[in-house]
């Protein structure tokens, strides 16, 4: 379903199959239902993850994705797998609606979208899952797999409560935050890091500047 014109790395697309194989029907369903449209799933997959910062290339929002996806269902430590499966669509979804925020220049650049500029990718993932919910019957999913799915994409631990943005109340939505961000600063890091030993190349992203590494140790002396 997704041309190698699209993402070249198949085995980039190996890991997402995975991925969805795990969730429930009723996750699969609103998935697909989400990204029926083709030009829509198109720039979900060939889209950058941010402008300037970390996977601002081809295929960087769908790397992050996955890489997302994976990291989460890792933290949570659950026995069950069922357990895992609103954390892997939450890390799959949580920057979608970037495919509706950049668009690219004439000059050959990334750069926002009006609705970019106006709404932001939260605002139009919840529209999304929100049009699938409302006109598909998403096999029986129930409300509340889809309150918490909402929740988890919209909540903020530190948002003010003028703002009537909720703090997080679940595992997934707390590992989202932080995962997220840690993802995004690793890429830098190892997109900035030295070859071998010492300091590494200058991002203006980069908190605390320049990356450091060490020089690796022989396991066996």
């Amino acid at each position: 379903m997704v041309p190698a014109g699209w993402v070249k790395d198949r085995s980039l697309i190996q890991k997402a199959i995975t991925l969805l194989e795990e969730l429930p029907r009723p996750y699969r369903f609103l998935f697909n239902a989400i990204f029926w449209n083709g030009e829509r799933f198109r720039r979900f997959c060939m889209g950058p993850s941010s402008m300037k910062a970390h996977h601002n290339y081809d295929n960087g929002n769908l790397i992050h994705s996955i890489e997302l996806a994976q990291m989460m269902r890792i933290a949570l430590k659950e026995p069950d797998p069922r357990k895992e499966a609103l954390a892997i669509l939450v890390g799959l979804l949580h920057d979608a609606g970037k495919a509706e925020e950049y668009q690219l220049s004439p000059k050959g650049d990334w750069v926002l979208t009006d609705r970019g500029k106006l709404l932001g990718h939260q605002v139009t993932v919840v529209e999304w899952i929100a049009a699938a919910y409302a006109t598909h019957p998403v096999h029986n999913l129930p409300r509340e797999h889809y309150e918490a799915l909402l929740h988890c994409l919209t909540c903020h631990a530190h948002a003010p409560d003028w703002l009537g943005i909720r703090r997080p109340r679940m595992r997934e939505a707390i590992l989202l935050s932080g995962l997220d961000q840690f993802t995004g600063q690793d890429e830098l890091m190892r997109r900035c890091a030295p070859r071998g030993s010492g300091w590494g190349s200058y991002h203006e992203k980069l908190k605390g500047g320049k990356p450091y590494q060490v020089e690796s140790i022989p396991l066996k002396a």
